[in-house]
């Protein structure tokens, strides 16, 4: 009889642990999304990284808790599992350091914001609009509408480009052309286009210039640059080599072998 007891209590015990882990896993979410549900009131003075950094620890030290509280539960000494966690933390901390770093990277970008939610943004492989800030990573979209997910500790320790600091956006070429074509009547005519080309801005005033020799000697560079309103710029940088493409092929022989450069 009373074998049947400790069984049953046993069973109950376990049913109450799992129905906490379940309620753990869903409050955490749902206090997220609460936290989440901010970015979207207005006057809110909250950054929007900070709330998505949040939210993400906030969830994930719910479930901790409840596993804790489950493990409680159905009797295990909590003094061990301490005890067992501590000295496991070292080996686990050692083993993902990378992800701790990942952390530690999350909250440096949140105090020192080398950019923000809504920021567009370019590091060494990938650009596109800033989405979320977690704790681990942070989630870009880019230009052809793809989700990037980058390492926290990675977007610290490379360069990065937030195009948003600024209201215009360089939009640059480098343009070879035949060493034997009349290169200075090219470079005429692309400084006019781009002088009456919607969307290039007038100032800084556009500027055409020959860089520099092709590695093979037989074609000249023609270095571009102007520049466009940020939300302008895929557009001006597709019209604007198209007519470059244009004006180099009406000069049959100032077509040479290399392509039209884009810089960055």
């Amino acid at each position: 009889m009373w074998e049947e007891l400790i069984k049953n209590s046993f069973w109950i015990d376990l049913a109450a642990a799992m129905a906490e882990i379940a309620v753990g896993f869903f409050f955490g979410s749902f206090v997220k999304n609460i936290i989440l549900k901010f970015q979207n009131a207005r006057g809110t003075l909250v950054d929007q990284g900070v709330l998505t950094f949040t939210g993400s620890a906030v969830n994930i030290s719910i479930r901790i808790i409840a596993i804790v509280i489950a493990l409680a539960q159905i009797g295990v000494n909590m003094s061990v599992v301490v005890g067992a966690v501590s000295a496991l933390g070292l080996g686990v901390s050692l083993a993902l350091r990378e992800n701790m770093a990942n952390v530690a990277s999350g909250i440096q970008i949140l105090m020192t914001k080398p950019f923000r939610i809504g920021d567009y943004i370019q590091n060494e492989e990938f650009e596109g609009t800033v989405k979320t800030i977690e704790i681990m990573f942070t989630t870009l979209e880019t230009f052809d509408l793809q989700e990037v997910v980058i390492p926290n500790a990675q977007l610290i320790s490379t360069p990065i480009v937030n195009y948003s600091v600024s209201p215009s956006r360089r939009v640059a070429f480098i343009v070879p052309v035949s060493r034997t074509c009349s290169y200075d009547q090219i470079q005429n005519e692309i400084q006019t286009m781009l002088e009456n080309e919607t969307g290039v801005l007038k100032d800084p005033k556009p500027m055409t210039v020959v860089a520099d020799y092709s590695t093979n000697g037989k074609s000249l560079m023609i270095r571009i640059i102007c520049f466009a309103k940020q939300e302008d710029y895929w557009t001006v940088l597709a019209s604007v080599r198209n007519r470059v493409e244009q004006i180099v092929q009406n000069h049959e022989d100032a077509l040479p072998k290399e392509n039209i450069k884009v810089l960055s």
